[in-house]
C-alpha cells in the first residue's frame, strides 16, 4: 500500500489518520504503568511523612514528661526545704514511699510557728492494685500520683502525670534530703518511663514543735 499522505489542519497524516512518525500519546498500558508508578510515589512520601510526624509527636512528648517530671520535683523540694527534721515520721526515712512533716508557718515570741502535719507521697490510682497488673486497663502497672495532702486544712495537691510504682522515695541523710521521682507515658506503641533525683539542705534543721 502506498504511504498516501493528507493534510488536516497544520498536520501532515498518513492513511492510517496517525500524524506522520507514528501515534501520538499514550496506550492504556502506558497509562496504567504510569499510574502505578504515581501512586507509588505517593504512597512513598506520605509514608515518608507520616514517619517523620510520629518521631516530631514522640520526641514532643518525651520533652514534655521531662517537663513535668522536672516541674514536680521542684515543687517538692520547694515545700521540704523548709522544714525540719525533728518533725519527720518515719524520722529517719530510708527510701520512703510517703514523708509526714511540719513546716514553719510563722514566728510567736522568737520561736517558730509550725504548721499541722502534712504528708508527701506516693498514691495508688483508686483504680489499680497493688499486684502488678494493670486492673484498670490503660496500660499502666501499678501506677498512681503524687499527692500533697494537708489533712488538717483538708488541702491537697495531686501533681500532673503518671507516677509508676515507687516513682516517690524520700532519704534522710543528716540534715540532707535526697528525693526521687519516676513518671510514666505511653508513648507510640510502648510506655516510656523518666526519673530524676536531687538533694537539698533543709533551713530549719535545728527545730521541731
Amino acid at each position: 500500500m502506498s504511504n498516501i499522505r493528507f493534510r488536516h489542519g497544520s498536520l501532515i497524516r498518513d492513511a492510517g489518520g496517525y500524524p506522520l512518525g507514528g501515534p501520538l500519546g499514550f496506550t492504556l498500558l502506558e497509562a496504567i504503568i504510569a499510574l502505578a508508578l504515581l501512586a507509588t510515589v505517593v504512597i512513598l512520601v506520605s509514608s515518608a511523612l507520616l514517619e517523620g510526624d510520629k518521631a516530631y509527636w514522640e520526641e514532643s512528648s518525651r520533652t514534655q514528661l521531662e517537663a513535668t517530671l522536672s516541674n514536680n520535683l521542684d515543687e517538692v523540694v520547694g515545700l521540704l526545704r523548709e522544714t525540719s527534721p525533728g518533725t519527720f515520721t518515719p524520722s529517719a526515712p530510708m527510701g520512703a514511699p510517703l514523708l509526714q512533716y511540719r513546716v514553719v508557718v510563722g514566728f510567736a515570741s522568737g520561736a517558730p510557728v509550725w504548721s499541722d502535719p502534712r504528708t508527701a507521697g506516693f498514691e495508688y490510682d483508686p483504680m489499680e492494685l497493688d499486684n502488678g497488673v494493670d486492673d484498670d486497663g490503660d496500660g499502666y502497672v501499678d501506677e498512681g500520683k503524687v499527692a500533697l495532702r494537708d489533712p488538717v486544712a483538708g488541702t491537697e495537691r495531686i501533681l500532673p502525670g503518671v507516677a509508676a510504682e515507687g516513682g516517690f522515695t524520700v532519704t534522710r541523710t543528716g540534715d540532707r534530703l535526697s528525693i526521687t521521682m519516676q513518671m510514666q507515658e505511653r508513648i507510640g506503641d510502648s510506655v516510656e518511663t523518666v526519673d530524676a533525683m536531687t538533694e537539698l539542705a533543709m533551713r530549719n534543721t535545728g527545730g521541731s514543735p
